[in-house]
Order: structure tokens, then sequence, then C-alpha cells
């Protein structure tokens, strides 16, 4: 991960996620990538842990406990924010587990692959995958970009980065990446299986005029929402 990147991640991890529609959106990504899973004796290597959102949401729901759990991520601020047990988290980057003799049943990489270049991205993904258990299961979070939400930042991005230069990811320096479906399943090969969750739709900006009334109206276009509408999807790689 660029070194921009971590840096604006550290600047901001006190206050990381205060907004009521990002808290809606991130918690569903994570009941995405657990749900009806048996993580029973799993160990789980959760890359890019940040404040440890999805380690909260395994102490906060009834999935079984009996699993062995490591946060990785770049930014020492994110992880002195969060509730990770100091021995149950470490600074780092997926290519350092290359020489680690350790393997997981289940990876997840959610709200991390946006901010990786494509090759970094691909090469990080060889390395998990060797660490992967055979029978186990790595989760990836995408940003979508055939998404209306995420055209329409791409277009603003310039004149964003103008008015208010670093205040969000859109008007941030560093580049992002997006990922269309097929492009994202190509990522990975030698799966056993490969199965896509759908994600929040939302109407885009409405999070920064009104978080509530976001929240509202997403839970009702969920119902019906086509893919253009959702500007982010999960892929579940089976190995």
């Amino acid at each position: 991960m660029l070194k921009s990147v971590t840096e604006y991640f550290d600047e901001r991890s006190a206050v990381y996620i205060r907004s009521e529609f990002t808290d809606y959106q991130f918690s569903a990504r994570e009941e995405a990538a657990t749900a009806n899973d048996d993580l029973s004796k799993a160990s789980i290597l959760d890359m890019g842990c940040g404040t440890g959102r999805l380690y909260d949401h395994f102490n906060t729901t009834s999935l079984n406990s009996d699993f062995t759990y490591l946060g990785v991520d770049p930014s020492v601020g994110m992880l002195r924010a969060s509730t990770i047990p100091v021995d149950n988290r470490k600074v780092g980057v997926a290519g350092d587990l290359a020489t680690e003799a350790r393997s997981f049943d289940r990876i997840y990489l959610l709200g991390v692959t946006t901010y990786i270049p494509r090759k970094a991205l691909r090469d990080d993904l060889d390395v998990l995958w060797g660490g992967l258990n055979k029978g186990g299961k790595i989760m990836i979070h995408f940003t979508r970009k055939n998404s209306l939400e995420v055209i329409l930042r791409q277009l603003l991005r310039p004149l964003l980065q103008r008015i208010f230069p670093g205040k969000g990811v859109v008007s941030a320096s560093f580049k992002t990446y997006t990922y269309g479906l097929e492009e994202a399943r190509e990522l990975l090969s030698g799966t056993t299986g490969i199965r896509e969750e759908a994600l929040v739709a939302s109407v885009p900006f409405l999070q920064h005029i009104s978080p509530q009334m976001a929240v509202w109206v997403s839970k009702r276009m969920n119902r019906w929402a086509p893919n253009f509408l959702r500007p982010d999807f999960l892929l579940v790689f089976s190995k």
C-alpha cells in the first residue's frame, strides 16, 4: 500500500467512521462476509483490519468464537484505535506473510482493494492464496467500477480535489482502484467456486447531505436496486 494512503488513514484513525451511513454500509459488508459461515476451530486473517471493525463484529454477534484471529494493517494509527488485543494484531502488509510459516482457513479483505495498485494487488493475492488452507475461503470487497456513484465520483474528483483537498477519499491525492465483476473474478485462479454477495444500494452523495435519510432510502432500495446503484460488491473465493 502506498505511503500516502497509510498516512491518510493514520491522520484520521481517531475519528474514523463517524457517519451513520458509513457505519451502516460497512456493517452490511461485514455481515455479508461472515453470514452462515462455520468458524469453529478456524484460523482467521483480517488483512487491512483498520480499526478492528470485523473483530468487533465477531465479538458482538452470535458467530462461533472458537477461532484464532490475526489482524494486519499498515497503519499504526488505525491499529492503535482498534480494540484488537496487541497479541492479535500486527503492522504489516500481505507480502510480509510470504516469509511466515502460517496458514489460514478464512482471509478477509474488506475495504482494502480500492487503495492497492492493480499489480500489487495481484501479487498480494498470490501470497494470500498460497497461505489459504485447502477448503478455506477468501472474502474480498471491491469498489464497483460501473456503478453510478463511482462514475460520478471519478467525474467530480478533479473539482473536489481543488475545493476540498484531502477532506475525503474522493478528494485525496492518491489514486483509487475500481473493478468490474468479471475483472475481479479473474484476479484469482484455481478456485473451486466464486460467489458474489450483493451489498447495499445508495443514492449518490445523499449520505453527505443527510446520513439518516441515506440509510432509510438505501434499506428500501435494497429490495429492487440493480447493480448500477450498488457502489461495491463482495466476492467469496473457495479453495
